[in-house]
């Protein structure tokens, strides 16, 4: 593999380093995008063109550091919905 190859949700960067082709924005804006309706982890994956694993990983992540205006609920026994107030986003 070569510097620039891609592999999954990840692509090589300079000096052999792999980091994610999809950031926290990526993942934000997708639930901007969609507001005020509420998306599952899938229907995140699907606007942002990551895997759901990658959704999955980003959206918890950004739940745990507390990342302002993010919200979730769970809604039946396994899933759960995310949303964004934009009002509470974080300014540029």
């Amino acid at each position: 593999m070569t510097n620039g190859d891609v592999r999954g949700d990840v692509e090589q960067g300079e000096g052999g380093k792999f980091e994610s082709k999809y950031s926290d924005e990526d993942v934000v804006d997708a639930l901007v995008d969609a507001h005020p309706e509420p998306l599952k982890v899938g229907e995140v994956a699907d606007r942002v063109g990551c895997s759901e694993t990658t959704a999955h990983n980003r959206l918890h992540g950004l739940h745990d550091d507390a990342y302002p205006g993010l919200a979730t609920k769970k809604v039946g026994a396994n899933a759960r919905v995310w949303w964004v107030d934009p009002d509470q986003l974080p300014d540029e």
